[in-house]
């Protein structure tokens, strides 16, 4: 950790020698409290611009915030045989950009969807915006599996489609806000966009299941990015409502922010954005930072890239101590 904190410049605060044992999770009054040899300390400016994904680790966990964005530390990728788990997502969300007609009836979507993910299974999407990206030819074994998943997707997501509501249609927008006081623009880049008369409807596609998506939603405080969006787009017009449609084989599930919290768009918004100024604002005063990923779910440890540097593992040791004296 010393290390990788030396090399991107920041101090670093050490905890006193009594509160470690060994580097290791402390159990205080039955809660966990996770203290390494070294919390690393960030007394400098923020960057300039920071995404609304950004801003999502930063909530979920401040050291991952911290080493991925602020000090700007990547893990090493490694060229892989197999297509990883985001190329369906990636998949659905090109063939999505282009899904603003009217007028069309399921058989017209299921119909249009089938050609236009032939289209992009043609092309090298996996290289994204990059225009240096080496362009290869995507393996016919990994195309035949991403049009079987994506084909599995078509009914459900062709159906809702046909029952969207007679609106002008926006894809793809990226969008911006300055964040008063920090001197930091936020910025992101919507999936879809319904423009009624005087107000939207933001949409954030997710090729995920709904169930783990909708806990989060619901505590009104672990997700943050609907809401984020919804403060950059609340500058200029008001937000009706904002909404993650979720996309798997068996249906396509919306979930409405205001529906699952229980509180207006302007509500949740103006909450989420003091949350995220006081967080970076901490962090800027130089305030030590620490892990807390794994105290709120388990699964942020799970898909982190930086977990082996806050050793999150080491809490095993301890689960597996406890059950064994059991």
């Amino acid at each position: 950790v010393e290390l990788l904190a030396l090399q991107s410049g920041p101090t670093v605060h050490r905890q006193d020698a009594g509160s470690v044992i060994g580097r290791r999770p402390l159990r205080k009054d039955g809660a966990i409290h996770l203290i390494s040899d070294c919390d690393p300390q960030w007394p400098n400016a923020l960057p300039p611009e920071l995404s609304v994904s950004e801003l999502q680790d930063l909530v979920d966990c401040p050291y991952r915030f911290a080493l991925q964005t602020v000090m700007g530390l990547r893990p090493i990728e490694s060229l892989k045989e197999e297509s990883p788990p985001t190329d369906i997502g990636s998949l659905m969300h090109l063939a999505l950009a282009g899904a603003t007609l009217r007028d069309k009836t399921v058989q017209d979507w299921e119909i249009w969807l089938v050609k236009e993910i032939d289209r992009l299974l043609k092309e090298p999407f996996f290289a994204g915006r990059r225009p240096k990206a080496v362009q290869l030819p995507m393996p016919k074994a990994i195309a035949s599996r991403l049009r079987a998943n994506a084909g599995a997707m078509i009914p459900g997501l062709a159906k809702w489609l046909a029952n969207r509501p007679e609106t002008a249609v926006r894809t793809e927008q990226d969008i911006a806000r300055r964040i008063d006081g920090l001197g930091i623009t936020l910025k992101g880049r919507l999936d879809r966009v319904e423009e009624m008369p005087c107000e939207s409807l933001l949409i954030d596609f997710k090729t995920s299941a709904a169930g783990p998506l909708r806990a989060r939603v619901k505590t009104g405080q672990d997700d943050v990015q609907l809401a984020l969006y919804s403060w950059i787009v609340g500058a200029d017009r008001a937000v009706k409502e904002a909404t993650y449609v979720c996309i798997s084989r068996k249906e396509v599930e919306e979930i409405a922010v205001t529906d699952i919290v229980g509180r207006s768009v302007p509500e949740i918004t103006q909450e989420v954005m003091q949350r995220v100024v006081s967080e970076l604002t901490a962090i800027a005063r130089g305030e030590p930072i620490q892990a807390t990923g794994l105290l709120k779910d388990k699964k942020i440890c799970t898909y982190c890239n930086v977990r082996g540097v806050c050793r999150r593992t080491d809490l095993k040791d301890i689960e597996v101590e406890e059950e064994q004296d059991q």
